[in-house]
């Protein structure tokens, strides 16, 4: 069986080759090198890249092809010869069926566009309608104006356009599943949303996986940093990280030694340069703004970007895991967190709950509730009974949800699946 993939960015070969220092999509490489061990699957895979001229490479008996991303934002999937590239490498690699990884990328859409009536299947790893309804975080319109920037002026990307942007991936996130009509998710909620944005879409269950080194690390409660939260990258408004400040500032009248380690993100306070505020996001000043306004800039440590093997020992060593997120499909992050078995809490949104059950293998919590949040941190804090008995829940049940050699068997079903129904 010939299969294609379409993946966001170069990985595997391909990411060594262009040195892309990895920080999400970090699933597709294992599920690569897994399914390398089945002789029937002939794997090809294809993405864009910061090249001007499309590339190829094969290692390990798979083809990868490479095409030129393009300077806009948003791929130019409209483009007569974007497409015509895609139906070479379509032509070249004879797929039996084509996997997208995911919506977020418009190149997927070209791709799709180019593949007639090749069978194909979108793995869902985000939905972009419910990123760009909730883009903004619950943030105000006092805190969005009060958040603008030389560079909103210069790139006309205030926080509203950023959600505009996302309102237009939306769209061609809707024909994606149009087109191709079969996705696979990992929860009930994925699968309403997508049925909601196709009518006629056709679901197949199958977790993703993580980088191993996360099953590797064993949090233990002598081991770790006291008094210390880790949580998933900010990036933008709908990560949630508002609300954790919110509930630190909380945290710290109990535990003053309370520090947040935040990944993803270059301490904003150290970039003081014309260039660097010239640079400076809507997001990032708010959150600047907002550590001052509640005194913890001795509190939060910025991470900076962290590969696989960093997050897995950052995770090991810290006190409690947090998603603030407002919105969430299944969140590695949090898999992986409890992977270690550090202790987690979570907001109460997306595929979340079906996951982490509060009280037994976590904590959750309402997205806005940052209160309820800091209570939850305190207690894990101060219950080092609880926080073991979250671990030992945790770690074994992630661990058996992500068994790679499981999810590649699965998938391989699916693939077959779907191309007997379209026969």
């Amino acid at each position: 069986m010939n299969v294609l993939w379409i993946t966001k960015r170069p990985i595997a070969a391909g990411e060594r080759i262009y040195n892309i220092k990895a920080t999400s999509g970090t699933w597709m490489e294992p599920t690569l090198l897994e399914m390398e061990k089945h002789s029937e699957i002939k794997l090809s895979v294809a993405t864009v890249a910061n090249i001007s001229a499309p590339d190829y490479m094969e290692e390990d008996g798979v083809a990868y092809y490479f095409l030129p991303k393009g300077k806009k934002a948003i791929y130019n999937y409209r483009s007569e010869k974007n497409f015509e590239s895609w139906k070479r490498i379509i032509e070249k690699t004879s797929p039996d069926i084509i996997m997208i990884w995911g919506t977020e990328y418009a190149h997927g859409l070209c791709a799709l566009r180019a593949a007639g009536k090749i069978p194909s299947v979108i793995m869902i790893q985000g939905i972009i309608d419910t990123v760009a309804k909730n883009y903004l975080g619950g943030m105000t319109r006092e805190e969005i104006s009060g958040s603008f920037t030389v560079r909103n002026l210069i790139k006309r990307d205030t926080l509203y356009k950023q959600q505009e942007f996302y309102r237009g991936k939306a769209l061609f996130e809707r024909e994606m599943i149009a087109l191709s009509g079969n996705v696979i998710i990992e929860n009930e909620w994925a699968k309403c949303h997508c049925e909601e944005l196709y009518d006629g879409c056709r679901t197949y269950f199958c977790p993703q996986n993580i980088d191993a080194c996360f099953l590797g690390k064993e949090w233990k409660w002598e081991e770790c940093e006291k008094h210390t939260v880790f949580c998933s990258a900010p990036g933008y408004p709908i990560k949630g990280l508002h609300n954790l400040l919110r509930a630190l500032a909380l945290v710290r009248k109990k535990y003053p030694d309370v520090k947040l380690y935040v990944p993803g993100m270059p301490d904003p306070f150290s970039q003081n340069s014309f260039s660097d505020r010239l640079k400076r996001q809507s997001y990032t000043k708010f959150l600047m703004r907002l550590i001052d306004g509640l005194g913890l800039r001795e509190n939060i440590c910025f991470e900076g970007r962290l590969d696989s093997e960093q997050m897995a020992d950052r995770m090991r060593k810290t006190n409690v895991f947090v998603v603030p997120s407002c919105i969430e499909n299944i969140s590695t992050t949090l898999r992986e967190a409890m992977a270690v078995g550090t202790p987690c809490i979570a907001s109460y949104v997306g595929g979340i709950p079906e996951v982490v059950t509060s009280g037994e293998n976590g904590f959750l919590y309402r997205f806005e509730e940052y209160p309820q949040l800091a209570g939850c941190i305190v207690k894990l804090f101060s219950d080092k009974e609880l926080a073991e008995k979250f671990s030992r829940a945790a770690k074994p049940q992630i661990t058996e949800l992500v068994d790679v050699s499981k999810s590649a068997v699965r998938m391989i079903e699916i693939y077959k699946e779907i191309i007997l129904k379209q026969q």
